[in-house]
């Protein structure tokens, strides 16, 4: 992503994209999108391409040394 040259406080509103990565770019394959201010709950984000809705998730990864 390449050398981090500022930090920048956003209010608590803003949505900020700062990279995203792509498959193969054809309909159907994954794009991963970078960023803050985004909301925990799928249903209250919104990407759209040329105005067609996308299906939006929310990956986690899970802490290490946690037992459950």
């Amino acid at each position: 992503m390449g050398n981090l040259l500022s930090i920048a406080r956003q209010g608590a509103s803003a949505v900020s994209i700062i990279d995203f990565s792509t498959g193969p770019g054809t309909v159907g394959s994954e794009v991963t999108i970078y960023g803050v201010g985004f909301s925990a709950t799928p249903g209250n984000n919104t990407v759209t391409f040329n105005g067609t809705p996308a299906v939006v998730t929310v990956p986690v990864v899970a802490p290490r040394a946690r037992s459950s």
